[in-house]
């Protein structure tokens, strides 16, 4: 399947430049980096049997800086892209559609990867709001197909944080 993300990636980045949402073409950038970076890892371990490591919750102090970044990355980067029209005119030729809200998608986007990767319970948090918000720009914008898409990818987070939720506690119970 690592192809066709990569293909849906790109697909998506494309549509993305085209309705102005230029955050989510950095998004969509980085998710084809690390799709790559995906299939390679999964290639070389195919082979190897490992325990499945159940997910865990950041403590509190982890949890109040994720919670900062978020809001400064979003806020930085959301400038940034509300301004990237001037920045570098001649690749973006109109001005960003929702760029705070673009931006906040992103970021969200990018620490809900980077938790996913050490199984942290609230990286599934992070992606219910990403796909919520995410619905409601699609709407906005148009493109309802996409913004079905995320719908879909919301359920699916939704049900991933009950699974993972309900894991933690069989774990902890168990102890």
């Amino acid at each position: 399947t690592w192809p066709i993300g990569l293909v849906g990636v790109v697909l998506l980045g494309v549509l993305f430049y085209k309705i102005r949402l230029y955050a989510d073409c950095f998004e969509q950038a980085y998710f084809f980096v690390t799709g790559i970076y995906g299939w390679i890892y999964w290639y070389r371990h195919n082979h190897e049997k490992s325990l499945e490591v159940r997910g865990s919750y950041c403590t509190q102090k982890i949890q109040l800086v994720l919670l900062g970044l978020l809001i400064v990355l979003s806020i930085g980067f959301g400038k940034f892209i509300l301004n990237i029209h001037l920045i570098f005119p001649t690749l973006f030729l109109e001005q960003a559609s929702y760029p705070y809200w673009d931006s906040t998608t992103t970021v969200a986007s990018f620490i809900a990867n980077m938790l996913m990767v050490y199984r942290k319970i609230e990286s599934w948090y992070l992606w219910i709001l990403v796909n919520s918000l995410g619905v409601t720009i699609y709407i906005l914008k148009g493109v309802y197909l996409v913004a079905g898409l995320y719908s879909l990818f919301l359920i699916l987070a939704i049900l991933g944080l009950r699974k993972w939720h309900s894991e933690y506690f069989i774990l902890k119970r168990s102890f």
